[in-house]
């Protein structure tokens, strides 16, 4: 099922029966119906009356809250049944040094693996011998992260490989927007304001679907628990940042899809302008929706894969490791 957005200033959202309206300060109505939602994401200066938020709730589907630069603010989700077991199962893991390190590991390598793929797309194009350096570097990081005997050691590889790699991305960046390497917070220019907001999307999609399979959203493996960062849900999209969000960022610059007016300054930062948030957000739902390359499983779409690899860790901390079935995947 669809996930809907709203992101014009000034919005409010509505119940209408089981349908939600959307209704903009000139008077533009949309309507949003209940049992064709997954969920709902309200960027900027939007609201949802106390009736629209019981429909969403009684309903199952869950809102998340974003600032106008894209930073998750919070989430509306419905109560759920307990699964105290699996959580204990989650901490259980996360204090076995052996079985933390064991899925860091995979987390890091997974995301060199998608780093390199993105590298090795671009170069069958535009052969460039620094990024056929850079694929030779991380190929070297995915050996040393795989032998890594600590998650002070990993986290070492897997910024090392990191700033390798975003030195790579100015370089497969042919578009007028300056990149002048990864800044976060804020992000100082168009091309980290879009990677920024994609990541945001990404993570929020994946806490989301990570609270609702039981699982605790706050608590990874790779990085420590912080209260302001869902980190499972961070190691989890590791994969998915590059094949989707990195993948269509460098795509639209480099074909002509932005440009520097889509952007507009705030604070010591810049966000991208109402026009060119609703097209990032068309671009990053086709991407989700469609199949991904290697390393991905190229038989599912992206938002199924995301769903999957969530799955597979309840499976794990279940001791069940039986694939899930294709009904269970429709249902889901």
């Amino acid at each position: 099922m669809p996930y809907a957005y709203t992101c014009t200033p000034g919005t409010v959202i509505r119940r209408n029966g089981q349908t939600l309206v959307a209704e903009t300060t000139d008077g533009e109505k949309t309507e949003l119906h209940i049992a064709t939602l997954s969920a709902l994401i309200l960027i900027g200066r939007v609201s949802v009356t106390a009736q629209a938020q019981r429909l969403l709730l009684d309903s199952g589907v869950p809102a998340a809250f974003l600032s106008k630069r894209g930073a998750c603010l919070g989430r509306l989700e419905p109560a759920r049944g307990s699964a105290v077991h699996l959580r204990l199962a989650q901490y259980a893991a996360f204090t076995n040094p052996d079985a933390r390190l064991t899925l860091a590991r995979r987390v890091v390598r997974n995301k060199l693996q998608a780093m390199t793929s993105l590298v090795r797309r671009y170069r069958s194009n535009h052969p460039d011998k620094q990024l056929a350096h850079l694929d030779a570097s991380l190929a070297s990081h995915i050996a040393s992260a795989e032998s890594a005997g600590s998650i002070a050691e990993l986290l070492g590889i897997e910024g090392s490989a990191t700033r390798a790699y975003f030195a790579g991305f100015a370089t497969m960046n042919r578009s007028k927007l300056h990149f002048p390497g990864r800044q976060r917070r804020p992000p100082r220019d168009p091309i980290n304001a879009m990677l920024s907001f994609g990541y945001t999307l990404l993570a929020t999609e994946a806490a989301a679907l990570a609270a609702a399979l039981g699982l605790e959203p706050y608590l990874g493996v790779l990085h420590d628990p912080s209260p302001r960062r869902p980190a499972l849900a961070m190691d989890v999209i590791e994969t998915f940042r590059h094949l989707v969000v990195d993948r269509v960022v460098l795509t639209s610059i480099n074909t002509g899809r932005f440009k520097q007016a889509d952007f507009a300054p705030q604070g010591d930062g810049v966000r991208m302008q109402p026009h060119a948030l609703k097209r990032f957000i068309c671009i990053y739902e086709q991407a989700m929706n469609a199949r991904l390359p290697p390393p991905a499983d190229s038989r599912q779409t992206g938002r199924l894969q995301l769903l999957d690899r969530l799955e597979r860790i309840v499976h794990w901390l279940r001791k069940d490791r039986k694939p899930m079935t294709d009904a269970r995947r429709n249902a889901a």
